[in-house]
């Protein structure tokens, strides 16, 4: 069983990262810098060069394509 539920969450791991690398460059680069980096959104603000509202809106937008790409593999969203 635990065997099982390891390649469970490797394949959901893969399919994460599957996932992410198909986003558009601009909502990998928000969705990196806000979860790998720690960055608050007016950091990523400054760096994109975009103003405050834009890099959340970014990230809204990322989150949602993910939500899309990666419901299969945890069920529908809330």
């Amino acid at each position: 069983m635990r065997s099982r539920k390891r390649r469970m969450i490797l394949r959901r791991a893969k399919a994460g990262a599957r996932a992410c690398a198909e986003l558009p460059k601009a909502q990998r680069m928000v969705v990196h810098l806000r979860q790998y980096e720690g960055m608050e959104f007016e950091e990523i603000s400054q760096v994109m060069g975009m103003s405050l509202t834009a890099a959340k809106a970014l990230m809204f937008r990322a989150r949602e394509n993910l939500r899309d790409k990666l419901s299969g593999y945890f069920g529908a969203s809330n």
